[in-house]
Parts: structure tokens; sequence; C-alpha cells
């Protein structure tokens, strides 16, 4: 891992010194409109799409890199692979993250109209809260096992 980080570090710095220009925001955007009847929310596959540009390129850099192939056969491979998997899992406990909370705001919208004098009971109220948060973690829990 010593090895290879003043490389990776070269070639980011390489990258940084060209700075992505963002030509391809009309491209992107086009395809976005023409994509958005299909997806839920076009604005996160948006920004997935613009931040996936500068990482393109420097994938293509680290794997068209002769020092990172000089450590080995398939090392710049596997470190794109392994960035690409890291990000994938980021953006999806980030999404989780967001619909969890939104689920909780509604919880306590709903709460708050069938029991308004109870939910001015704050013991009450947490009680109801962290309840849903248990429900929705098993829930979810039951659903990958």
């Amino acid at each position: 891992m010593d090895k290879i980080k003043p490389l990776v570090n070269k070639v980011l710095q390489q990258e940084s010194k060209t700075r992505w220009s963002r030509q391809r925001v009309p491209e992107i955007k086009a395809d976005r409109k023409r994509n958005e009847a299909g997806h839920t929310d076009p604005d996160d596959d948006f920004q997935d799409l613009m931040s996936d540009e500068p990482l393109n390129r420097i994938c293509e850099s680290i794997l068209h890199s002769s020092d990172v192939e000089q450590l080995g056969p398939g090392i710049g491979q596997l470190l794109i692979d392994q960035a690409r998997a890291t990000i994938t899992m980021k953006r999806a406990v980030g999404k989780v993250r967001e619909k969890f909370t939104a689920d909780l705001i509604q919880a306590e919208v709903d709460i708050r109209l069938h029991h308004p004098l109870l939910s001015l009971v704050k013991p009450w109220m947490d009680k109801q809260l962290h309840d849903i948060k248990v429900r929705s973690i098993c829930l979810n829990w039951c659903k990958t096992n």
C-alpha cells in the first residue's frame, strides 16, 4: 500500500492540473431529461453522473499509468474496482439514510395528526418514535434475510 499511494497521488495531481471542464454538462442534462420518467429522483442521478465524469477520467489515468502497472499486473484495475465499490456503497448508505429520515419525519407528522394531545407529552412521543425506528430496522433486516 505504501508503494501505491505516491503513484496514485501523482496521477491525481496530473488530473487536477487538467481540471475537468464540464463540457459534458449539456449532454448529461439531455440524457437526464430523456430518462426522467423512469427514475424516482433524477436530480440524484444527475449528481451521480456529474461526479462520475471526473472519477472516470481518474480511473482511465490510473489504468493506463505505467508506474502503477509496474507494481504488478491488474493492480490498476484492482484499485479502480475498489474505488467504485466504495463510492457505490457510500451512495447506497446515503440514500438509505435519507429514506429512513424522510420516513421518520412522516411518521412523526402522522402521530401528531392522529394523537394531537398525546404527542405533546415528550416521553410518550419519544417512545412512539423509538418504536417506529425499531420496527423499521427490523423490517429492513427481515427483507434482506
